[in-house]
């Protein structure tokens, strides 16, 4: 399914979570890998790994572009989702998750040609577009009136749990951040994914209008 200027809401919602799904499914398989490679500030033992796991690097560069256009998808659909009841805010949602996949898509480019410090802070800058994305789409989803509440809820502490996992070693003691780190770790890898299966489930729930 395409997204196309008729698109409804309905069918935006479905888009959204096969998008989201295949995202997991390609994080998992490739991704995930991939990022286990990476040694963040560490330019020399992220080359010494990549150098021996080069199919595993190979295979993690292409999901990596993979899920990067389906962030495009998912941000375009989110917004046909959003827009009857938020519409400032559905493209305010749309607008900060284009702005990460923009940014991540340099972050990736720079690891494919072996800028590895170019990757680390780059996808640094990435996240902060895509924390507020997060926020501001747990802000529209609880404002919507046709998704449950309690998952824009779930998607805002995920925004925060972001937070914590993508700055907290810069921002807290070692032995805090060990501690916070799995603890934010479940709201971060499983909002966006519960979202994407009640948006998948229960697409019909959606309004049928675009306006």
């Amino acid at each position: 399914m395409i997204l196309k200027s008729e698109t409804t809401p309905s069918q935006a919602a479905k888009i959204v979570g096969i998008a989201l799904l295949l995202m997991v499914i390609f994080a998992v398989v490739g991704l995930l890998p991939l990022l286990e490679l990476i040694e963040f500030g560490n330019e020399i033992v992220t080359k010494n790994n990549i150098n021996d796991n080069k199919s595993a690097f190979t295979l993690g560069i292409i999901f990596y572009f993979i899920i990067l256009i389906l962030d495009i998808i998912v941000a375009f659909a989110l917004y046909i989702v959003l827009k009857p009841a938020q519409h400032k805010i559905a493209l305010a949602t749309m607008a900060f998750r284009l702005a990460y996949t923009a940014v991540n898509l340099i972050a990736v480019i720079s690891l494919a040609l072996l800028y590895t410090s170019v990757y680390d802070y780059t996808t640094l800058i990435a996240y902060f577009f895509f924390i507020i994305h997060l926020f501001v789409l747990g802000y529209a989803t609880v404002k919507s009136g046709y998704i449950p509440k309690w998952i824009g809820i779930f998607v805002i502490i995920a925004s925060f749990s972001y937070l914590v996992t993508t700055y907290g070693e810069f921002v807290i003691s070692e032995n805090l951040y060990d501690i916070l780190y799995p603890i934010a770790m479940v709201p971060a890898s499983l909002a966006e994914l519960t979202l994407g299966l009640y948006l998948l489930i229960r697409n019909s729930k959606m309004p049928e209008s675009t306006l």
